[in-house]
Protein backbone atom coordinates (compact mmCIF):
# COMPACT_ATOMS: atom_id res chain seq x y z
CA UNK A 1 0.00 0.00 0.00
CA UNK A 2 1.09 3.53 -0.60
CA UNK A 3 1.71 5.77 2.35
CA UNK A 4 -1.29 8.01 1.58
CA UNK A 5 -3.63 5.00 1.47
CA UNK A 6 -2.25 3.73 4.79
CA UNK A 7 -2.73 7.17 6.37
CA UNK A 8 -6.35 7.27 5.20
CA UNK A 9 -6.91 3.75 6.52
CA UNK A 10 -5.51 4.78 9.93
CA UNK A 11 -7.86 7.77 10.06
CA UNK A 12 -10.86 5.60 9.08
CA UNK A 13 -9.98 2.93 11.66
CA UNK A 14 -9.58 5.63 14.33
CA UNK A 15 -13.06 6.97 13.47
CA UNK A 16 -14.51 3.45 13.82
CA UNK A 17 -12.91 3.07 17.26
CA UNK A 18 -14.10 6.52 18.31
CA UNK A 19 -17.69 5.56 17.46
CA UNK A 20 -17.43 2.21 19.27
CA UNK A 21 -15.84 3.66 22.39
CA UNK A 22 -17.59 7.02 22.76
CA UNK A 23 -19.34 7.55 26.08
CA UNK A 24 -21.83 10.31 26.79
CA UNK A 25 -21.68 11.80 30.26
CA UNK A 26 -25.00 12.84 31.73
CA UNK A 27 -23.49 14.62 34.70
CA UNK A 28 -23.47 18.19 33.39
CA UNK A 29 -19.97 19.63 33.58
CA UNK A 30 -18.22 16.25 33.64
CA UNK A 31 -16.62 15.13 30.37
CA UNK A 32 -15.67 11.47 29.92
CA UNK A 33 -12.56 10.73 27.87
CA UNK A 34 -11.71 7.21 26.65
CA UNK A 35 -8.47 5.38 26.03
CA UNK A 36 -7.65 1.90 24.79
CA UNK A 37 -4.61 -0.23 25.60
CA UNK A 38 -3.56 -2.87 23.09
CA UNK A 39 -2.01 -6.00 24.54
CA UNK A 40 -0.15 -8.77 22.78
CA UNK A 41 1.46 -11.71 24.59
CA UNK A 42 0.41 -10.17 27.94
CA UNK A 43 2.49 -7.04 27.27
CA UNK A 44 1.21 -3.59 26.42
CA UNK A 45 2.07 -3.00 22.79
CA UNK A 46 0.15 0.18 22.04
CA UNK A 47 -2.54 2.68 22.90
CA UNK A 48 -5.27 4.80 21.31
CA UNK A 49 -6.91 7.78 23.01
CA UNK A 50 -9.79 10.13 22.37
CA UNK A 51 -7.47 13.10 22.07
CA UNK A 52 -6.05 11.58 18.88
CA UNK A 53 -2.85 10.02 20.20
CA UNK A 54 -1.94 6.62 18.82
CA UNK A 55 1.18 4.72 19.77
CA UNK A 56 2.74 1.36 19.18
CA UNK A 57 6.01 0.41 20.82
CA UNK A 58 8.33 3.38 20.08
CA UNK A 59 6.17 4.95 17.37
CA UNK A 60 3.68 7.71 18.10
CA UNK A 61 1.33 9.65 15.83
CA UNK A 62 -1.50 12.08 16.37
CA UNK A 63 -4.70 12.73 14.48
CA UNK A 64 -5.85 16.35 14.38
CA UNK A 65 -8.76 17.60 12.25
CA UNK A 66 -8.86 14.32 10.29
CA UNK A 67 -5.20 14.69 9.36
CA UNK A 68 -2.33 12.52 10.47
CA UNK A 69 0.47 14.33 12.28
CA UNK A 70 3.60 12.21 12.44
CA UNK A 71 5.41 12.63 15.70
CA UNK A 72 7.93 9.86 16.34
CA UNK A 73 9.13 6.64 14.72
CA UNK A 74 11.73 4.03 15.64
CA UNK A 75 15.24 4.88 14.44
CA UNK A 76 15.74 1.96 12.06
CA UNK A 77 12.24 1.91 10.59
CA UNK A 78 10.70 3.70 7.63
CA UNK A 79 7.55 5.81 7.96
CA UNK A 80 5.74 3.40 5.64
CA UNK A 81 6.56 0.39 7.83
CA UNK A 82 5.72 2.31 11.01
CA UNK A 83 2.33 3.39 9.62
CA UNK A 84 1.60 -0.18 8.46
CA UNK A 85 2.31 -1.47 11.99
CA UNK A 86 0.00 1.14 13.52
CA UNK A 87 -2.72 0.37 10.99
CA UNK A 88 -2.41 -3.36 11.71
CA UNK A 89 -2.73 -2.63 15.43
CA UNK A 90 -5.89 -0.56 14.87
CA UNK A 91 -7.42 -3.32 12.73
CA UNK A 92 -6.60 -5.86 15.45
CA UNK A 93 -8.17 -3.64 18.10
CA UNK A 94 -11.36 -3.37 16.01
CA UNK A 95 -11.44 -7.15 15.46
CA UNK A 96 -10.85 -7.93 19.16
CA UNK A 97 -12.68 -4.97 20.66
CA UNK A 98 -14.66 -7.06 23.16
CA UNK A 99 -11.74 -9.33 24.12
CA UNK A 100 -10.32 -8.03 27.44
CA UNK A 101 -7.08 -9.99 26.90
CA UNK A 102 -6.30 -7.87 23.83
CA UNK A 103 -8.07 -4.54 24.41
CA UNK A 104 -8.34 -2.81 27.77
CA UNK A 105 -10.77 0.11 27.90
CA UNK A 106 -10.04 3.02 30.22
CA UNK A 107 -12.24 6.02 31.00
CA UNK A 108 -11.35 9.27 32.77
CA UNK A 109 -13.88 11.83 33.97
CA UNK A 110 -12.84 15.47 33.77
CA UNK A 111 -14.64 18.31 35.48
CA UNK A 112 -15.04 21.22 33.06
CA UNK A 113 -15.60 24.71 34.42
CA UNK A 114 -17.51 27.44 32.60
CA UNK A 115 -15.29 30.35 31.52
CA UNK A 116 -16.52 32.76 34.23
CA UNK A 117 -15.93 30.15 36.95
CA UNK A 118 -12.43 29.42 35.65
CA UNK A 119 -11.65 33.15 35.64
CA UNK A 120 -12.83 33.48 39.25
CA UNK A 121 -10.67 30.51 40.28
CA UNK A 122 -7.66 32.06 38.51
CA UNK A 123 -8.28 35.36 40.30
CA UNK A 124 -8.46 33.60 43.68
CA UNK A 125 -5.26 31.70 42.87
CA UNK A 126 -3.42 34.93 41.96
CA UNK A 127 -4.59 36.57 45.21
CA UNK A 128 -3.45 33.59 47.27
CA UNK A 129 -0.10 33.48 45.47
CA UNK A 130 0.62 37.10 46.49
CA UNK A 131 0.33 36.27 50.19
Amino acid sequence: MKTEAIEQSIINNYKILAKKTAVKSNQGDIKTIWGLQYRQNNKQEGFVSEIGSIGRKKAKIEIRNNELKTIKKPLFSTWNKTLKNINTMLEDIIANFDNPNVVTKKYVNLLCFPRDCAERLAKIYRECAKK
